[in-house]
């Protein structure tokens, strides 16, 4: 590895920490410079994880402390946490078992769907948190279940699926959603991460220059921006044009 390739993994594993707290999608910026660099497809999948462990842990510690935060948090551990985890194990093993091709076109058409929900209806984005969550239990679990089994199969795009999740089907604000994402993130990386570590699947120097700029752009993120209403709007920005690139990404073989 070069001077400039490392400099490159710095550089593109902080913007993808700020995106991915803010939003989502930034695993499409440094898988993109992984396999760039001659990494084959699934030890880029398992070696990202690196970076997306120390990010998502530094969005949490770099969140204001506030009761709301708290409330949000706990929700989060009580409600989704153990279903999406068990997902995330079951979705990592399940990604060693199928070609990078099918893999890369299953992410591509999710990315499309969520961009479609965005554009066509923005005031669901839009409202205020709901008292009450509308769905029965077993559907919230097998709703997580497969957000879960998503996050652990690719992880990119996961902060995305978690936002729709969220927002759409469980009707928490953009806003609070956001911090539930950034435990759920969590929660989702950490099964995948030893799976990926026991097969011995992780290439830990870019790996860990990944994480050094993950790290720092998350916590820069959730410290001045997540939790300020007055980005909002260039959270859902973001999220369109972070489903725009990822979706033209990975599609785009396919279609010429």
């Amino acid at each position: 590895m070069t001077v400039w390739e490392g400099a490159a993994l710095v550089a593109g594993g902080f913007a993808a920490g700020i995106i991915n707290t803010l939003a989502g999608n930034g695993s499409a910026i440094t898988l993109s410079l992984l396999l760039a660099g001659g990494m084959g497809g699934q030890a880029a999948n398992a070696t990202n994880r690196v970076g997306v462990l120390l990010q998502t842990l530094a969005s949490l510690t770099g969140l204001r402390k506030s009761r709301k935060k708290s409330f949000l948090l706990h929700q989060g551990q009580i409600l989704y946490a153990p279903t999406v985890a068990v997902g995330s194990l079951v979705g990592a093993w399940f990604s060693l078992q199928l070609p990078d091709a099918a893999l890369e076109s299953v992410i591509g058409f999710i990315m499309l769907a969520l961009l479609f929900t965005l554009a066509i209806d923005p005031k669901r984005w839009k409202r205020p948190s709901a008292i009450r969550r509308p769905l029965p239990p077993y559907l919230r679990h097998l709703l997580y279940l497969g957000v879960g089994f998503y996050g652990g199969f690719v992880q990119m795009g996961i902060g995305l699926v978690l936002l729709a999740a969220l927002v759409l089907a469980e009707h928490w604000s953009l806003r609070d959603g956001n911090t539930i994402k950034l435990l759920l993130a969590f929660v989702v990386v950490v099964p995948a991460f030893f799976l990926f570590f026991w097969l011995g699947e992780i290439h830990w120097l870019p790996g860990g220059l990944l994480a050094l700029g993950s790290a720092s752009g998350a916590s820069l993120a959730a410290r001045y921006w997540v939790r300020d209403p007055r980005w909002q709007p260039l959270v859902r920005g973001v999220l369109m044009l972070a489903l725009a690139v990822g979706a033209w990404r990975t599609l785009t073989p396919y279609l010429w």
